[in-house]
Parts: C-alpha cells; sequence; structure tokens
C-alpha cells in the first residue's frame, strides 16, 4: 500500500482541472455577487458561463442599465476570481 497522500495535494489536483477551477470561481462569484451590484439588482439577474465569456442575465432594462455602470467593478472581480480564463461579459435580458 502507498503512503496516503496528504489532503491538499488532493485539492490542488483537483482545482487544476480548468472545468473545476471555473465553477468554484463562478461558485465565489455567485457568493459574492449581492455584495458586487446590491441586493436589488443581485435579485434580478442569473450568472452563467459560456465558453470564456460571462453571460449575466438581466430581469429588465433598468437592471441592465444599473449593471453597465457597474461593469468596471465587476471586471475587477472577474479578473480576481478567473484569473483571464474569461475574456468577455455580456448583459442580456
Amino acid at each position: 500500500m502507498s503512503d496516503p497522500r496528504p489532503l491538499s495535494r488532493l485539492l490542488n489536483s483537483a482545482l487544476a482541472s480548468k472545468k473545476l477551477r471555473r465553477e468554484v470561481a463562478l461558485a465565489r462569484l455567485r457568493g459574492d455577487w449581492t455584495g458586487l451590484v446590491g441586493p436589488a439588482v443581485a435579485r434580478r439577474t442569473e450568472l452563467a458561463v459560456s465558453g470564456r465569456e460571462l453571460v449575466v442575465r438581466c430581469g429588465d432594462a433598468e437592471c441592465r442599465r444599473l449593471l453597465e455602470e457597474l461593469l468596471p467593478r465587476i471586471r475587477v472581480r472577474l479578473d480576481e476570481l478567473f484569473t483571464g480564463e474569461l475574456t468577455s461579459l455580456r448583459l442580456v435580458e
């Protein structure tokens, strides 16, 4: 029987998977979303990743306008979480 691998090594190996890293980052973004955009906007949006793009579905035109004002702040957080894996952000109604 081989020596057991430390849990940290197993987690690092698992997180090396691009898909898993992206899912973890998206989960973290969802957790940060209310603080990032405010509760009223957060309730009216849905987040998804399509390829290398974050897609934010807005509930209405007013929600989209508010998100457009917050885009610089949102992009900073995306860069922190996804470290270049996402190349664009799309707002859709």
